[in-house]
């Protein structure tokens, strides 16, 4: 960890859900610098998807829930803000990455994201050409989403994440349905991104 703010930090976070009453975070702290890789390890059930879901915005402003501690990004508070304010700084692969493909290509699945940013078609363009390379995709182009194995969905949904650019990624389970190269390929693209 360097001397400088991290780019993420998470102090003392709690989060319980009303319905049904649960208590899903409790007391976690985690720092992480700029370019670090950092798992978040433990049994089905303890909280690692809450955690990350509170890092995104989805809790507490789309899954209502009561939280505390503090989530700072670059130095700056931010739990409780909504998933959308976040959105070019936070960017996540859920645990069912297949529910976030909706396009009816890859280039326009992974363009999504950079263009709901606002960021110029050129720049757009350079961007998915980039990520697609980054994950050996680029090949699939024109492909439809539906018709990529599970490995390249994952892929896919992370090249349309990196495409977006955001500071701090955010994987839930995210070697999952890649093989032993897939993941290797994966870790190497992850500490590159």
């Amino acid at each position: 960890m360097s001397a400088a703010s991290p780019r993420l930090e998470v102090r003392a976070l709690t989060c319980r859900f009303a319905d049904p009453p649960a208590e899903a975070l409790a007391g976690v702290s985690l720092a992480a610098d700029a370019g670090e890789l950092v798992a978040v390890m433990g049994e089905s059930g303890a909280g690692k998807s809450t955690l990350l879901r509170c890092v995104n915005g989805l809790v507490p402003s789309l899954a209502p829930a009561e939280c505390g501690g503090e989530i700072l990004l670059d130095g700056a508070a931010v739990l409780g803000t909504p998933v959308g304010a976040l959105a070019g700084r936070v960017a996540m692969v859920f645990q069912d990455f297949e529910a976030q493909l909706f396009s009816t290509n890859v280039r326009l699945e992974v363009a999504f994201g950079p263009a709901q940013l606002g960021v110029a078609p050129d720049e757009i363009e350079r961007r998915v050409a980039d990520a697609l390379a980054r994950v050996d995709l680029a090949h699939l182009v024109g492909r439809d989403p539906r018709a990529l194995s599970g490995g390249q969905k994952q892929r896919l949904a992370i090249a349309s994440i990196l495409a977006m650019a955001p500071g701090v990624i955010l994987l839930d389970e995210a070697a999952t349905d890649l093989d032993p190269i897939g993941r290797r390929e994966l870790y190497a693209t992850l500490e590159r991104a």
